[in-house]
């Protein structure tokens, strides 16, 4: 269940007035414009009053009539409206429900470097609903903050609305806190309910309006002007409580079955380490009497190799025909990648693999960030040609140790000097036997021990060849890997439902 698309399909039922039953004691839109249009001339009046008292000036006649034409709302023609709306509601300008509509400074204050309780903020605050990353703001002193107040002259419930570069996102302002903004950040205040113009701003009509109508070159933005003439939907204002009521309830509801998507996806990993963990402890398949025992198999590939030493301390219990070693017993090359400066890269010839497309047992590629060298600077490095079945580990975090095996890919290929090249004897170990262990927590604690370094941990090839190894026998090992897909095959299934 995709919950995202769900929730924009609540918003979307929401603001053509599908959410909601109407109901005709809640009068209609144009009674709410009325209301509005009313407030409004009452507040010039006893403004304009009180400046004339003040003045010791009198109102002419035609002074008098401008005050109260002042807020008179017209609706837009339903017949050139986006889409339909019950007859109780009415399209207007949004510039004509709000009394405030301001962007922050476009000449802002550099700020201090002393933390203060005084903050600016710009679009990057506003996310998810909420003001977030206050830590990552502009300090300023009181006395700046109260000559930037004077243009935004934020109050709570307020909606901060982002109208430059990352466009759309907005949260209603709960009034905790000293903010000013940079340009990026509109302010407004509506004379409707502010809860149900924030939702119509999350709605996809609205932030495809955004969209389509943002301008600039260097970074778009949907100007005062352009956010002044959109339109919005207005329902009474009660059916605008009931449907805040409604989308809150609903959006309740998904949260918590996105929680238990993400408690599950987390049941899932959890999963697939628990049998990676009974597969190499061999308690994933049962053991077979006939199957040659994995010590014949050591004994025979190390039997010419003056380097092997047995290992005496087993760090856990494993089967009586396993047998523990070390990665560097089961592999017949491991090698460095090749060191390949910026310099060295073209934008054709051999592919250079690096890190970054080693996943958890996968193969990363990242289609249109691919890297080269030419033939000839191939030659000149005298590089190491991998091949697809190769295993790569990197050595690099995050984390240390993550391996794939390199698929089919269309170019020749070489590998960076922080992954190692792992090609195992097929004699005693499957690939992807191989594969799957180096996916455990077991495996990752034994390379995490032979790590070095305090700020960025790394291991060398020499120490990656010394972490420990459980084999079983050769006919184990396909029914280990057999078992592993056909669980994992499984649990993929239930992770793609989730989506």
């Amino acid at each position: 269940m995709n919950t995202k698309l769900l929730k924009q399909k609540i918003l979307d039922l929401a603001i053509r007035g599908k959410l909601t039953q109407q109901l005709k004691s809640d009068g209609t839109a144009k009674d709410l414009l009325t209301q509005i249009s009313d407030e409004r001339r009452e507040t010039e009046d006893e403004r304009k009053g009180t400046r004339s008292k003040k003045s010791g000036v009198i109102l002419s006649e035609a002074q008098s009539a401008k005050s109260k034409d002042l807020g008179q709302i017209i609706p837009l023609d339903k017949s050139e409206a986006p889409f339909e709306i019950p007859e109780n509601w009415e399209w207007v300008r949004l510039g004509d429900v709000c009394d405030k509509l301001v962007d922050g400074d476009h000449n802002p204050p550099k700020g201090i470097a002393t933390q203060t309780s005084y903050l600016m903020l710009s679009s990057r605050n506003i996310n998810n609903d909420r003001i977030v990353e206050l830590n990552n703001v502009r300090y300023l002193t009181k006395e700046t903050f109260i000559e930037e107040d004077k243009r935004t002259n934020l109050s709570e419930g307020d909606i901060l609305f982002t109208s430059v570069g990352s466009l759309g996102r907005s949260c209603v302002f709960d009034g905790k806190g000293n903010f000013c903004f940079q340009r990026s950040v509109t302010i407004v205040h509506t004379l409707i309910f502010n809860k149900y113009l924030k939702y119509f701003f999350d709605s996809g009509y609205y932030q495809k309006v955004v969209v389509d109508n943002a301008t600039g070159t260097a970074q778009l933005g949907f100007y005062l002007e352009q956010m002044s003439k959109s339109i919005i939907a207005l329902p009474p204002l009660a059916e605008q409580q009931r449907i805040v009521e409604k989308i809150q309830e609903a959006f309740t509801e998904i949260d918590s079955i996105e929680n238990n998507k993400e408690l599950l996806k987390n049941h899932i990993k959890q999963a697939r380490q628990k049998i990676l963990d009974l597969a190499i402890h061999g308690k994933l398949v049962p053991q077979n009497k006939s199957d040659e025992p994995a010590s014949v198999l050591l004994e025979r590939i190390t039997r010419d190799n003056p380097h092997y030493e047995k290992i005496e301390d087993e760090p856990f219990e494993i089967p009586d025909n396993w047998v523990w070693c070390r990665l560097e017993d089961v592999c017949n090359q491991m090698l460095d990648g090749d060191w390949i400066e910026s310099k060295d890269q073209s934008d054709e010839g051999v592919r250079l693999i690096q890190t970054g497309n080693i996943g958890f047992g996968k193969f990363k590629d990242k289609e249109g960030k691919y890297h080269y060298i030419s033939e000839s600077t191939f030659d000149r490095l005298g590089c190491t040609e991998i091949f697809p079945g190769d295993i790569l580990i990197s050595r690099l975090p995050e984390p240390v140790g993550r391996s794939c095996i390199i698929p089919p890919l269309k170019s020749r290929m070489i590998t960076a000097v922080d992954c190692t090249i792992i090609r195992v004897n097929n004699d005693c170990t499957i690939p992807k036997y191989f594969l799957a262990y180096t996916q455990s927590n077991s495996y990752f604690a034994f390379v995490n021990s032979l790590c070095a370094g305090t700020t960025r941990k790394r291991i060398s090839r020499n120490n990656l060849a010394q972490v420990l190894f459980p084999l079983p026998p050769l006919n184990e090992q396909s029914r280990i890997v057999a078992k592993i897909e056909e669980l994992f095959s499984t649990l993929d299934q239930m992770e793609r439902n989730l989506v």
